[in-house]
């Protein structure tokens, strides 16, 4: 009985890990490395990979894995890193304090000195570990510290942008948002100013435009430094289906960048829930709309999920179900616990554990496992018994 709870509380932490339908303020976190000295004292049940015929493909083995990218896996054995193949075979044997996905043909990991740089495919060094921390490239360059720090390498490790900010953050559409002194500004790849320093927050959207925050309000300015919407708004989204979620006092529209509503404040909520649908939310409880304001689904369940894959998870009555993008109620809600469409298939919680559905809601797929993760690229990682 006391495993049965602690499974249930583990699983019901995971579901924390869904993208919700509520606004979100803040950038997300990378989390920071335990000390060297609390690095995985303890090793408990291991990890493999299960394909989607339920065969072994890798046997559990390894005390901690990361999805299949670029036909690579980076595992854990004991405190260190490394990666294999799809065969389960050793490719890059285990060195590092931390490994992440590969992307675009190099993978970012951290030595246990304390230094981060990138990889290739065969384990060699493409990007000398001589930094304090890396980000993914993004636009060929990536955010790199040093001294505490931040600046911008290239792919052979050559700093393009020195390291004088206090923060830096990846290049989307030729800028990135940075902070000095204590306020951020927008820069070129070239380190030019774009939008000048004195802002509380920058992000950097779709087609150009720029999310700003100033003095606790936000606004929009395009990537050559225009105002578009005044900062005078309590929140502004990113750009979806050529418009912005809009938070006026305590409500919500949809506007354009030209600053017309399309859909005037009115909910409580609202954020992405696909192309031209909106996850909405009035008076306690949930439903979508589309672009245009019309009602894709009655405001009646208790929480949503944006779609993914043509569905979406709702819950009523404690229970989860999912709708497809036509707002029909496909699968009656009927689990305690699910998780997002992932190629094509949907892990959900059920009294004898966590099995896969497809979207039809048959089961597809049930792993004996401890706990199993979602499908990438045609595997699952699964944790032994």
């Amino acid at each position: 009985m006391k495993s049965t709870s602690k499974t249930w509380i583990l699983l019901a932490l995971s579901l924390l890990f869904l993208a919700s339908c509520l606004p979100d303020t803040e950038e997300p976190k990378e989390p920071e490395l335990p000390s060297i000295e609390e690095d995985f004292p303890d090793t408990g049940p291991t990890w493999g990979f299960v394909d989607m015929a339920g065969e072994i493909a890798v046997p559990a083995r390894f005390d901690d894995v990361r999805p299949f990218s670029e036909s690579l896996a980076a595992v854990r054995i004991g405190a260190k890193w490394g990666y294999i193949n799809r065969k389960g075979e050793m490719v890059i044997p285990t060195q590092f304090r931390s490994a992440f996905p590969f992307m675009d043909g190099l993978a970012r990991v951290t030595t246990f000195a304390g230094r981060a740089g990138f990889i290739d495919a065969k384990g060699e060094w493409s990007v000398p570990p001589v930094f304090d921390s890396v980000k993914d490239f993004s636009e060929d360059l990536a955010v790199i510290e040093i001294d505490g720090k931040f600046g911008y390498a290239d792919k052979k490790g050559e700093i393009i942008i020195p390291n004088s900010f206090e923060r830096a953050y990846p290049f989307k559409e030729g800028v990135a948002p940075v902070k000095k002194d204590d306020s951020f500004g927008l820069i070129s790849k070239e380190g030019k100013e774009v939008i000048p320093f004195g802002f509380d927050k920058i992000h950097v959207t779709e087609k150009g435009y720029i999310r700003v925050k100033k003095d606790g309000k936000y606004g929009v300015y395009d990537k050559e430094g225009n105002e578009v919407i005044p900062p005078t708004f309590s929140l502004i989204s990113d750009l979806v289906d050529g418009v912005f979620p809009v938070k006026q006092g305590e409500i919500f529209g949809l506007m354009k960048p030209d600053g017309t509503w399309v859909v005037e404040p009115f909910y409580d909520s609202l954020t992405e829930g696909a192309d031209s649908i909106w996850c909405a939310q009035k008076a306690g409880k949930f439903g979508f709309i589309l672009t245009s304001g019309e009602r894709l689904t009655g405001m009646v369940y208790s929480q949503i999920y944006p779609f993914k894959e043509g569905m979406a998870a709702f819950q009523t009555d404690d229970y989860w179900g999912y709708l497809n993008i036509n707002g029909e109620e496909v699968i009656p809600p009927r689990y305690p616990l699910v998780w997002p469409y992932n190629e094509g298939v949907a892990r959900v919680a059920t009294p004898k554990g966590v099995i896969f559905i497809d979207k039809n809601g048959s089961p597809f797929l049930k792993v004996r496992a401890r706990d199993v993760r979602d499908f990438v690229n045609g595997l699952a990682a699964f944790q032994s018994i």
